[in-house]
């Protein structure tokens, strides 16, 4: 252990009274408070007696210090904890708690093997002695002054009186559907009084809308030949029959009442064993048409129309010398059909 001299102590330790003296006057009055005093313990294993010496490191650290923090009595203890394991480093860990046991602050250094305890010693003091010093020398935080007291809530207001809520606007109509514009439609009727005998063939019908109430419609229907024998004779007749209707209609829902003009042409070759004939007869006729219709699925409707017509034409059909069918001036017909509407 290395020990100063005597008289470089006392010169020492007069210089730092006149540094903390100075250091004091100039500090303001709410920084000089009284700083903490510490008791020393030093931990040191046996196998390094050179390490654990007290009273050695006591002086280091007295001599450190600018001001007699270690003097008595003690209000926090700073320990040191000096190892070393077989062959390595030193591992120093310096502790400041206070006296109840509440740590304040741990430090932790190290140091090479080969360096000899007294240097370790010296080194670990001077750094206690900063740490010390720091936390001396720190400026107390002043007590912040109490807070204002709170101002009284405002005095409580008669709430206005609740106006009446306006009604809800009105609801919206219900938007009517897209109005059509015409149609296209396929169907298949059967026939009475237009030929020698009833007969079923296809028909194909066209529209417009030229009001939303208002309809136009064409149709045109045609059969081929069929071999009709209207007196149920050794006589027999095939027939031909093809015509075209065009109506002006009053539609205001799914019913419809319509007025209607027919035209068309019947062909017919009477059979008999010794001769045949051809004949060619006009069609004409007007009549009346009521139709219902059905949404099926989208622009699909379902469709079902009678006609009623009165033939204005003569469609007798003849021989060389006798007739061979007169048909009831009246004729009719049954028609469903499937349209597309746009």
């Amino acid at each position: 252990m290395r020990t100063p001299e005597a008289g470089g102590k006392v010169g020492l330790r007069a210089l730092q009274a006149v540094i903390g003296v100075t250091m004091a006057l100039a500090a303001p009055l709410d920084a000089r408070a009284e700083p903490p005093h510490y008791r020393v313990e030093l931990v040191a294993p046996k196998h390094l007696p050179a390490c654990n010496d007290p009273e050695g490191f006591f002086e280091e650290l007295d001599l450190a210090l600018s001001q007699p923090l270690l003097d008595p009595p003690a209000s926090r203890v700073l320990e040191v904890h000096i190892e070393r394991p077989s062959g390595g480093a030193y591992g120093v860990k310096v502790v400041f708690r206070e006296p109840g046991g509440q740590v304040l602050e741990t430090v932790r250094l190290t140091y090479p093997g080969s360096m000899e305890c007294f240097k370790v010693l010296h080194k670990v003091a001077l750094v206690a002695a900063i740490e010390m010093e720091a936390e001396e020398g720190a400026p107390k935080e002043p007590t912040p002054p109490p807070p204002p007291p709170a101002a009284p809530p405002p005095a409580s207001r008669p709430a206005p009186p609740s106006e009446p809520c306006p009604p809800p606007p009105p609801a919206e109509p219900p938007k009517p559907p897209a109005a059509r514009r015409g149609f296209v439609g396929v169907g298949l009727g059967a026939f009475l009084s237009f030929a020698p005998e009833a007969f079923f063939a296809p028909r194909v019908i066209v529209g417009w809308h030229v009001r939303p109430s208002l309809v136009l419609e064409l149709d045109v229907a045609g059969q081929a030949w069929m071999t009709a024998n209207p007196q149920n004779g050794p006589t027999a007749v095939d027939v031909q029959t093809g015509f075209g209707t065009l109506a002006g209609c009053y539609a205001p829902s799914s019913l419809r009442l319509c007025g209607i003009v027919m035209g068309g042409v019947q062909r017919s070759v009477g059979i008999d064993r010794a001769f045949s004939q051809a004949t060619t007869l006009p069609l004409f006729g007007v009549g009346l048409r009521a139709g219902f219709e059905q949404v099926m699925v989208g622009s699909l409707l379902l469709r079902t129309d009678l006609d009623a017509v009165f033939n204005i034409a003569n469609r007798d059909i003849h021989g060389r010398t006798w007739p061979l069918w007169e048909p009831i001036p009246l004729a009719a017909n049954v028609t469903t059909s499937l349209l597309w509407s746009f």
